[in-house]
Parts: structure tokens; C-alpha cells; sequence
């Protein structure tokens, strides 16, 4: 390890795993001096190690692609909000490269391990997850987890691994649906444009991250005085209140308005406080973050944990009539179990139902399902899809495959950039 490196560029770990899955090989190398110093670390330092490890031209679920885990300089510091990991790969979407972040606590305890970054490559010739503890890296059966959903396995891996920290794939990964996602910790969605299918294609069902270190910094004097004025601009923030009960639902008017929802009808039915009052169970926040906008919910007694609220009403609640809360987080637990994009779900789902009224789909191809805009028409839409099966097969590809196949019809029924639908309309912005 060049001391130098770690002398003058403190803040870092140091160092940057491989992992290769069709090898079993794991090897690290030290995190080279003018990534640190030009790139700073996650986001940037990701995309060049992709640039430079990964082939030109890559097939984004083949052996070759790659997965790369980054954390920042500021993760694992008490820096307040510095939690979120990044994940760069080639999106099977879209067929470029993308980054995606998301919190919960991997990019802590990856930063604890003693690594700034991970590269995964290969393909394992069965289903395997790596565990990251310490310096002690080891890839481990997965085959008793392949199937399971993301809750349960998630919870499975922290039972074995306490303390530990999960980035897990569930089932529509496993079988390469091109809007899959993983889930951090069960908290947070990571990978809009097939990181799940990524994953499913290197037989790679979790990363397990886990680390007792610690990272330091170059003058911690100068550091904690600058964490805590930042602590007290927060506590002085007029808002932090409203985020501190209802987190993102705080701002429910605005993302109502860019989501195009009648604020009127918003409010009626999803007013934070009733959703405070009568949805929420606990608030999760992630490491050093001041602001709880992580949602733990209890559905006929079944836990749900959500990155927020205000998706899944837009996506499923607004989008298709729905105005009963429990048949929304029913919806938010299948959707998160199974590892699907909630947008790209909602988007594709509307098709569904546009094409059967105009005859194009019979109830035949949707498993005898005659869909109708409710909670039970999501969740089979679901379901088919994250299995493959009748139209989810065709669903399963995406965007570009769903055009190919019918066409004009859906084709307007959704924007699109690169194949990914998009959130809103970004004009609404400004």
C-alpha cells in the first residue's frame, strides 16, 4: 500500500477490491493517487474504473460487463447526509453506462472494510453472494437464496452477518427483467435502467458489506467545526420539522404538482398527516443523516419498508384511482419484494390496459386477467412480469421490445429517453 497515498489523501480507505465471479478470485489493489486527486471518489472514480476495466462494446449481461461499487471521501465521516453508495454498470435498458446511488448503510460499512471501491466481473456458475468483512473477502453460496424476495433475504443475511449491511436482488433480476433493481438494506432502491438483471446475470444474488475501522481525516479540529455549524444551520432549518415527521412527504403539494396530480385530490386523499397518522410505523434515516425520509410500514402485519412514499402514491395510487393506503403498500411490498422499478411498472402497466381496451392483448395473454385500473390489475402485472410469463415476457424487456412488438399504440404511450421512461416532465422544474 503507498503510505504516501494515504498520508496525504486521508478521508480515503485506500483501496479498490476486484472481485471475479468466474474465477472466484478476489484481489485489491491501492486507489491509484490521480483518481483521488482528480476525480474525488464515488461518482467520478466509478466511471473511469469502468472506462478502463470494462471491454468496448460490452453486452451488459454478459460475463464481461461490470458492476462497480463506489464510496465517497465524506462516507464513513460524520460529515451530516455523506451515506449514500454509487453503482455504475452498462444498463441493459438503455445500453449505456449509468450511475445510480442510493442510501442505507453499504457505503459506510464498505468505507469500514478498508475499500473505497469494488469492481465485480465474471459470471459464477451458481448463484453466490460476496461477503465483504474487514479485510476478510469471501464469495458464498447463494443457492438457498435464489428465489427468495429481497425482504427475506435481506433479513436472512443480516441474521448471519450481523451488524452487516445489503445490496440484494430479488427474484425479476434473477430472471433478467431489464427494469429490475436492487434494494440497500430494504430501505433503498438502487438502479433505475437493470441493475438487478446485472446482478441476475452474473448469478450474483447480494453484496454483504461489513467493516469495524474507521476513516480518518487530515485535521479532524478543522473537520468537526465545520460538522457541526452544519449541524446547527440544520437544527435551524424552518422545515426540518415537517421532514423530520413526514420526511419526503413533507414536500407531497410539489411533487403532487410535478407529478401532475390536482393538488386538491392530493391533499383529500394523500395528506401527510394522515399518512403519518395512520400509514407510517417508524421513520429510517441512514447514517449521519439528520433528515428521517426512510419509511418503515406495517401492512396485516407484515413489515414494509419503502425509500419513500410519495412514489408509490403517484406511481400507483394516483396513476390508477387507487385511494386505499393498505392496497398501496400491498403494491410497494410486491413491487420491492420482487426488485421492479416502480415507474417503469406503473408506465408498462397503463399500456396494459390501453392495449386491452382496443383489443390488441386478449385476457388469454395476461394469464386470464382482464385488467382493470386497481390494485389487483398492478399487482397480477406484477407478478407476470417479474416471472416472465404471458405478456410479462414481452413487458420484462422493456420499453424498446414493447414498441417492436405493438407498435404505434405504445409507442405515444410514454416518454422515453434511451429506452428508460422518464419521472416527469423535467420543464416542470423551472
Amino acid at each position: 500500500m503507498d503510505g504516501g497515498l494515504l498520508k496525504r489523501f486521508l478521508g480515503y480507505a485506500g483501496r479498490v477490491l476486484h472481485v471475479d465471479l468466474t474465477r472466484g478470485k478476489v484481489t485489491a489493489e491501492p486507489l491509484r493517487k490521480e483518481l483521488a486527486e482528480g476525480l474525488l471518489g464515488g461518482f467520478g472514480v466509478n466511471n473511469k474504473l469502468a472506462y478502463d476495466y470494462a471491454p468496448a462494446g460490452v453486452n451488459p449481461l454478459s460475463p464481461e460487463s461490470l458492476v462497480v461499487f463506489g464510496a465517497g471521501p465524506l462516507n464513513g465521516t460524520l460529515a451530516p447526509g455523506a451515506a449514500k453508495i454509487h453503482v455504475t454498470a452498462k444498463m441493459p435498458l438503455t445500453g449505456f453506462y449509468g450511475t445510480c446511488g442510493g442510501g442505507g448503510g453499504f457505503a459506510l460499512q464498505l468505507k469500514l472494510a478498508g475499500y473505497d471501491h469494488v469492481v465485480v466481473a465474471g459470471r459464477a456458475d451458481r448463484p453466490v453472494y460476496i461477503l465483504i468483512d474487514g479485510g476478510d473477502v469471501k464469495l458464498l453460496s447463494a443457492e438457498d437464496l435464489w428465489g427468495e424476495p429481497t425482504y427475506e433475504a435481506t433479513l436472512e443475511l443480516w441474521e448471519r452477518h450481523q451488524g452487516s449491511s445489503v445490496v440484494a436482488v430479488g427474484p425479476a433480476g434473477e430472471r433478467l427483467v431489464k427494469f429490475s433493481l436492487t434494494l440497500v438494506d430494504n430501505v433503498a432502491t438502487l438502479g433505475r435502467g437493470g441493475l438487478g438483471a446485472v446482478f441476475g446475470s452474473k448469478n450474483l444474488k447480494a453484496v454483504v458489506a461489513r467493516g469495524s475501522g474507521e476513516v480518518e481525516v487530515a485535521d479532524r479540529e478543522r473537520f468537526m467545526k465545520t460538522v457541526n455549524e452544519l449541524r446547527e444551520r440544520i437544527e435551524k432549518y424552518p422545515l426540518r420539522p415537517l421532514l423530520a415527521e413526514y420526511g419526503m412527504m413533507a414536500g407531497w403539494g410539489a411533487w403532487a404538482e410535478m407529478f401532475q396530480v390536482p393538488v386538491e385530490e392530493a391533499q383529500r386523499y394523500f395528506d401527510p398527516e394522515l399518512f403519518s397518522s395512520r400509514v407510517k410505523v417508524a421513520s429510517v434515516a441512514c447514517p449521519s443523516c439528520p433528515f428521517s425520509c426512510k419509511f418503515l410500514f406495517r401492512e396485516s402485519g407484515v413489515d414494509v419498508w419503502a425509500a419513500d412514499y410519495f412514489t408509490p402514491l403517484a406511481a400507483f395510487g394516483y396513476a390508477f384511482q387507487i385511494t386505499d393506503h393498505s392496497k398501496i403498500l400491498r403494491i410497494t411490498a410486491a413491487v420491492n419484494q420482487y426488485g421492479l422499478d416502480m415507474l417503469s411498472l406503473s408506465s408498462l402497466v397503463n399500456l396494459v390496459l390501453e392495449l386491452h381496451s382496443r383489443g390488441v392483448i386478449s385476457s388469454d395473454e395476461l394469464g386470464g386477467l382482464k385488467p382493470e385500473s386497481n390494485a389487483e390489475t398492478v399487482l397480477a402485472v406484477a407478478r407476470l412480469v417479474a416471472e416472465r410469463r404471458h405478456i410479462g415476457e414481452v413487458l420484462a424487456e422493456g420499453w424498446r421490445e414493447v414498441v417492436r412488438r405493438f407498435g404505434e399504440v405504445a409507442e405515444n404511450g410514454v416518454a422515453t429517453v434511451k429506452g428508460l421512461d422518464v419521472l416527469y416532465d423535467p420543464r416542470r422544474t423551472y
